[in-house]
């Protein structure tokens, strides 16, 4: 990402690079101006503002995050294109939940989290109620509870799921496991079951695990068997156009004499869809029975 921006009749371009110097987990941040280039800087408002100092002499400081627009909508939509999880917060009871990152399998007891699952909250413990971080995480065949106190790790307890966990950590007992890990949550559920439904994309279209999993989801229980379905993305995918008209591509591999139902015509729009396509079509089925989509 790069962000132009003029102070003082002055060019200043800020630019993210990948890894910082003393964290290379986490981006960089140059910025440039005229002949003059800062050394890279863990947050833009340092790059930027070390060289305005520089240039004119004086203390002045900025907000780099300003700079390059983060408080831009057009701009967060941009950065956010694409990106399918990022980390939120929400209440359990009356604790505050941080959740930064999910993951799915099929398992039925875990409320279909998966491996990489992990979640945080504050809590008081003891009779001197110590502030308490506890975190947790969903691994691929046990889970833990991390307990930190002023920053520092005190405890680990691992258990074979969430409930089980948490009946070793010895605290908060009237809860279950996986109330306090947060996956039985209405909201972290509704994110849960959106990543439960397969995706790719059109540069995915030859890999037959991906699609068959698309087709299995969306298409398999609504229409004919035995036809060719994935012969339609090969022969789409090594095409040059990138636009076609669904019902008569269809056609192409089914009986002649064959009827499309509507609710089988519902299911492959929705694989479509998920296979990175978008119907560009500009009236609804009611005006115009033409769809056309685009890879």
């Amino acid at each position: 990402m790069r962000t132009l921006v003029i102070l003082r009749n002055k060019q200043f371009i800020i630019t993210v690079v990948k890894g910082h110097p003393d964290c290379l987990q986490q981006p960089g941040y140059i910025c440039e101006a005229g002949d003059l280039t800062s050394a890279i800087f863990n947050n833009p408002s340092a790059a930027v503002t070390t060289l305005y100092q520089r240039l004119f002499n004086n203390n002045t400081r900025f907000s780099g995050s300003l700079i390059m627009g983060h408080d831009k909508i057009e701009i967060s939509k941009q950065l956010l294109e694409g990106v399918i999880f990022r980390p939120f917060g929400c209440f359990i009871g009356k604790f505050w939940l941080f959740v930064y990152g999910i993951d799915v399998s099929s398992d039925e007891q875990l409320y279909y989290a998966g491996s990489g699952f992990k979640s945080s909250f504050m809590y008081s413990i003891g009779q001197e109620k110590k502030r308490t971080l506890f975190v947790q995480e969903i691994k691929k065949k046990y889970s833990t509870v991390d307990m930190y106190q002023n920053f520092e790790l005190q405890f680990t307890h691992v258990g074979n799921n969430p409930n089980d966990v948490w009946q070793k950590v010895g605290v908060l007992q009237e809860y279950r496991g996986v109330d306090l890990f947060g996956i039985s949550h209405p909201q972290i559920q509704t994110f849960i079951q959106m990543l439960l439904v397969p995706r790719c994309q059109p540069e995915e279209w030859l890999i037959i695990n991906k699609m068959q999993a698309l087709w299995n989801y969306h298409l398999r229980k609504f229409t004919l068997a035995s036809i060719q379905w994935n012969e339609f993305f090969i022969k789409w995918h090594n095409e040059a156009k990138t636009v076609v008209e669904i019902t008569t591509s269809l056609k192409k591999i089914y009986p002649p004499d064959y009827t499309f139902k509507e609710r089988e015509m519902r299911a492959w729009r929705a694989m479509l869809n998920h296979a990175g396509c978008a119907n560009i079509t500009p009236y609804a089925k009611e005006i115009s029975p033409v769809s056309n989509f685009e890879n």
